[in-house]
């Protein structure tokens, strides 16, 4: 057994590589997959790119040398569960990372036959967070640890260091703290992108919101792109716009990757593999939680409750003749200067309102079920190795708490969704209405309040004297 060994489930490649990340570290590690021909691929993976893995952690890690003593670069595999529990030292530590739902519990079931009370299970997988509130309860209860970890970056972040999001008990969180800071990514200071999020579900919770915004996003994004396209610019044309928006409070991982998008020829035919992709998105469900979680919590969430819309709407099987609408308008875009500068405030409206709807859903969800999350430390997380990640967040948490002039956002907006008619750009609008509601004094919804006070005495706030009201309409 091996001081500060960890155990780890789930070898698909984001298991493969946080392992991987592991032992890259100096952390012993022994991993455990249901099919071993799997764990014995990826030990022999391991070995083959050991050197390597080791020199890039060393070189991308300053505070690699002082957090641990002894370097063992270890990865181990186990074709037997009960052999790979007896691998780690008590009190065990034993990270999940299979397919959320059932899986997760299979996996519970079958480890605690072999762990004991003060062992701890870190589900490092995209649970809903009402699952893992369950788990907890039931699992607390028996004496085992169970912490929600979210965990974000994807295949290359798993590997190179994620932004991780851990929360339960805090003495059980605590503890496994300095492991996880020697794999995550780095904040705009260096400062590992971990912290203890807070008690029971927020972990998991937190994780659900980060991918909410990303949904949001990532349509918005390509609500972009279709404006572009529609204006008859080139793929390598519109690579550039997206570089020149990739500036700024807007310099992003997801303006990266997309300017990488637009560059990439198809390695099977001619041409852009871009093009030759169906317009057809997936998801796995955080988006959808999400919206869930605003609904239940009454939390104004339209960005992000649009882009779920909007994939769905990708997928919808069914279609209808053309109907021949008008010719699609557009300002055109020669008209560089203006267009550009817009573009840049718009997708600075994007990035600023999935943000905002984010932290209002978590700071909602945190006075409900009081888990003691301190969103300045979430925002700083979030700087380095997640998939949301942005200039823009160096600053945000500042820009949540004041009082925000949204003109700039509002403008560019506004002037990109009302130049392009007759496409669908359901989160650019979203996003324009969400800062046009919030920075609104005198929304019309006093009508709706008169209304269902008339047809069911609902009750009224009145704007000029305290009190609650009723009636007093003409019959």
């Amino acid at each position: 057994m091996q001081q500060n060994k960890i155990g780890l489930i789930g070898l698909a490649v984001m298991g493969a590589n946080l392992a991987k990340n592991f032992a890259s570290k100096g952390v012993s590690i022994s991993v455990f997959n249901r099919t071993y021909s799997k764990t014995l691929t990826e030990v022999e993976s391991w070995n083959n790119e050991r050197e390597v893995l080791i020199d890039q952690a060393k070189k991308n890690t300053p505070w690699f040398e002082k957090n641990l003593e002894n370097h063992e670069y270890r990865l181990e595999g186990f074709e037997n569960l009960e052999a790979f529990v007896k691998s780690l030292e008590r009190p065990r530590k034993v990270i999940i990372m299979v397919k959320a739902g059932q899986p997760v519990d299979d996996v519970i079931t079958e480890l605690l036959s072999f762990l004991e009370p003060g062992d701890c299970i870190i589900d490092c997988g995209n649970s809903n967070w009402q699952d893992t509130l369950r788990r907890q309860t039931e699992l607390e209860a028996k004496g085992y640890n169970f912490i929600g970890c979210g965990v974000s970056g994807g295949e290359q972040g798993a590997l190179k260091g994620p932004s991780i999001m851990p929360g339960g008990k805090k003495d059980a969180v605590n503890e496994v703290l300095p492991l996880l800071e020697v794999v995550s990514a780095q904040d705009f200071k260096g400062n590992p992108c971990v912290v203890n999020v807070g008690t029971s579900a927020s972990g998991h919770f937190v994780k659900m919101v980060h991918n909410g915004i990303e949904y949001a996003i990532m349509q918005g994004i390509a609500e972009i792109y279709d404006i572009l396209k529609h204006n008859d610019l080139s793929n390598d044309d519109i690579g550039k716009v997206f570089e020149s928006l990739n500036k700024g409070m807007n310099k992003s991982f997801l303006l990266d990757i997309t300017v990488e998008i637009f560059k990439t020829k198809d390695n099977l035919a001619d041409g852009y593999l871009l093009d030759k992709i169906q317009n057809r998105a997936g998801a796995k469900g955080t988006g959808k939680w999400t919206v869930e979680a605003a609904m239940n919590l009454g939390v104004f969430t339209p960005s992000i409750s649009m882009a779920v819309m909007a994939r769905i709407g990708s997928s919808r099987n069914q279609g209808f003749e053309n109907a021949q609408h008008p010719e699609n308008q557009y300002i055109p875009y020669p008209e560089k200067d203006v267009y550009d500068k817009m573009l840049f405030k718009a997708m600075e409206g994007l990035y600023l309102s999935a943000y905002l709807q984010g932290l209002d859903l978590i700071v909602k969800a945190n006075v409900e079920f009081d888990w003691n999350i301190d969103l300045a430390q979430v925002i700083r997380i979030w700087q380095g190795g997640c998939i949301i990640r942005s200039k823009m967040l160096e600053n945000l948490y500042q820009k949540w708490t004041q009082q925000l002039n949204l003109s700039n956002e509002i403008t560019g907006l506004d002037f990109i969704v009302s130049s392009n008619l007759l496409r669908p750009f359901l989160v650019l609008h979203a996003s324009l209405d969400y800062l046009l509601t919030v920075g609104c004094l005198n929304l019309p919804t006093n009508l709706i309040q008169a209304q269902r006070d008339y047809f069911g005495s609902h009750t009224y706030g009145r704007n000029d004297r305290e009190g609650v009201f009723t009636g007093g309409w003409t019959d």
